[in-house]
């Protein structure tokens, strides 16, 4: 694949602009899943819709940890509902050790070029 063309498209998906580097791409990749620990799907959001037309790694592993960040989400959001009869308070610990988890999992294989897909997730967006 051509990099250095201004327009790239890679599986159907148009990349425009500035391509990212490998390793630039690899560090963005990271950064989605490492973000997903303690903003849920915002940070992750944030780096999918900066980067998904710059770079297919940066695309795939954003858009993952987004939709996990969502089921994150709603799994914080029923924990937090479910307080009131106890049961949320076992909860909420143990969504965000999955988060932990799985994000430092997706960051390992990220920074290695690879895109990870989490064992547990909802695809919301594509």
């Amino acid at each position: 694949m051509d990099r250095t063309a201004s327009t790239v498209v890679d599986h159907g998906y148009p990349l425009t602009g500035r391509p990212l580097s490998g390793a630039d791409a690899r560090l963005w990749s990271t950064l989605a899943h490492v973000a997903v620990i303690p903003t849920a799907f915002v940070g992750p959001l944030i780096i999918w819709a900066l980067f998904k037309d710059r770079d297919r790694l940066v695309r795939d592993n954003a858009l993952s940890a987004t939709n996990f960040g969502f089921l994150l989400g709603v799994g914080y959001l029923a924990g937090s509902i479910l307080t009131v009869i106890l049961i949320g308070a076992l909860m909420l610990p143990v969504i965000f050790g999955l988060a932990v988890i799985f994000g430092i999992i997706g960051a390992v294989k990220a920074g290695n070029g690879e895109v990870y897909a989490y064992p547990v997730n909802v695809r919301w967006l594509s």
